[in-house]
């Protein structure tokens, strides 16, 4: 990915814009309306960004699984708190794995 490529990634995530991809097709995620330079600049980059950004993934119901086992072993009963869990493991790769490795070590020891 380009330097310029890379900073206005880095300029929209500050602006709480989020982009997904999925199936093939890209995902803008923002709680505000783009502006005509993030639009401009999506339209322009779709193709740079759909190769440069992770196609997103379900979590797996095996996942689903180890993630709520891990839950249940820290003690966390708390409903809503469980359900965001699972939604960021779903929405962002970083956390899901980091929550899988913490399931593995908790089940280890």
């Amino acid at each position: 990915m380009s330097c310029d490529l890379d900073a206005m990634l880095e300029r929209m995530r500050r602006a709480g814009v989020q982009l997904v991809h999925r199936t093939g097709r890209l995902v803008v995620e923002s709680e505000r309306p783009l502006s005509d330079d993030q639009l401009a600049f999506i339209r322009e980059h779709k193709a740079d960004l759909l190769a440069a950004i992770p196609e997103h993934r379900p979590l797996h119901p095996h996942e689903v699984q180890r993630i709520t086992a891990w839950l249940d072993r820290i003690g966390e009963r708390d409903l809503a708190v469980r359900a965001e869990v699972l939604e960021l493991a779903d929405q962002d790769p970083v956390q899901r794995v980091a929550w899988l490795r913490s399931s593995a070590e908790v089940a280890e020891a």
